[in-house]
């Protein structure tokens, strides 16, 4: 069997999970990988196809043209596109062609009426992959078919990430954060979705009574939401509480600076970084949305979504207690190893495959 891994872009992370599914299949399959844009480091003999179009490029019809070419001269088995732009090209790439197609599908709330109707029209032949049952729900409530639609975890390499955390002295120091301080952390790009616009002043009551506290920010994106903060942090004098670290590559090396990890988000697929937090027996708090509740072993550490309120309680809860028990972490965490992930795509190919 040839099956090939259709990406968009390379992502500058140890254990991508984009990446993960090349090594899902057995010696005895060949596996290959492509990205429509930028370059991509070859992971192990997986082989690697770069076809290097740019923003504007993807738009115009010789993409496709191009795609169709490579599927075509390589005679592929199996294709998995991940997210919506490779699924898209994808299927008119490969429209007539004798292949197994797989799309996998990430966040929420990102299928507008334009997607959904494209989705409709053009994946007929396709199985899609859902990294929650929560986001299987957004997309079968999307009215694509229930049947064809598939659950499997994210995953992590639980061993090999926590060899290479640093331990919470090294991250502190390399993050400048005083050893003595009891910090919050936050690690997610500057997104609506992330839930910032509730962090923020959340934190900011709390630290009126606990002023010993300290936030810091892992993460870039959108800068009218970064300057927002920049200004809600000078306007009230949090300069000494707030820590905004910008981009920092392979943040989850970083876990265990923070006492408590925060993820307060709005609209949430899955929640990686909450397996990166238990692989270092990080404390957690988040948001119920999307996939999070999946994820978490208990709803001790979970909160009510776009409340300030019910962060700012959540928070209080964890400072009063500050419950930690490694052991529950790593046997909830097994649930999400990356063997098992391995394990359920390599049985999807094959029974797709068998009975297609």
């Amino acid at each position: 069997m040839k099956i090939l891994i259709l990406h968009i872009k390379d992502l500058s992370h140890d254990f991508s999970i984009f990446r993960e599914t090349a090594k899902s299949f057995p010696n005895t399959y060949e596996t290959h990988e492509a990205f429509l844009k930028e370059d991509a480091k070859k992971i192990g003999s997986t082989p690697t196809h770069r076809f290097y179009f740019d923003k504007n490029q993807l738009k115009k019809p010789n993409v496709i043209t191009t795609v169709k070419q490579y599927l075509q001269r390589e005679k592929f088995n199996v294709v998995i596109a991940h997210r919506y732009r490779a699924i898209n090209i994808l299927a008119q790439a490969a429209k007539d062609l004798p292949i197994l197609k797989i799309g996998v599908f990430h966040g929420l709330n990102n299928i507008s009426f334009f997607k959904r109707r494209f989705l409709h029209t053009h994946t007929q032949d396709f199985h899609f992959v859902c990294v929650s049952q929560a986001v299987k729900n957004y997309i079968v409530a999307n009215k694509l078919p229930k049947e064809r639609c598939y659950v499997i975890y994210n995953a992590v390499n639980i061993k090999a990430m926590r060899a290479k955390q640093f331990s919470r002295l090294q991250a502190r120091e390399k993050l400048k954060l005083d050893a003595s301080d009891f910090v919050y952390g936050m690690v997610g790009r500057m997104s609506t979705q992330k839930g910032y616009e509730y962090l923020i002043p959340a934190f900011h009551q709390f630290c009126v009574t606990h002023p010993q506290t300290k936030l810091c920010i892992v993460g870039d994106g959108r800068k009218s939401i970064q300057h927002k903060i920049e200004k809600y942090i000078q306007k009230h004098n949090l300069q000494n509480n707030i820590f905004l670290k910008g981009y920092i590559s392979n943040a989850y090396r970083y876990m265990r600076a923070f006492d408590t990890l925060i993820l307060p988000s709005t609209s949430e697929g899955f929640g990686l970084v909450l397996l990166e937090a238990m692989c270092a027996h990080t404390p957690i708090i988040a948001s119920n949305a999307g996939g999070i509740p999946e994820v978490l072993e208990s709803n001790v550490s979970i909160f009510e979504k776009k409340s300030t309120r019910a962060l700012y309680d959540a928070m209080v809860k964890n400072f009063a207690m500050h419950p930690n028990n490694p052991a529950v972490q790593d046997i909830h965490l097994q649930k999400f190893d990356i063997q098992k992930h391995y394990e359920n795509y390599n049985s999807l190919v094959n029974s797709l495959f068998k009975n297609q």
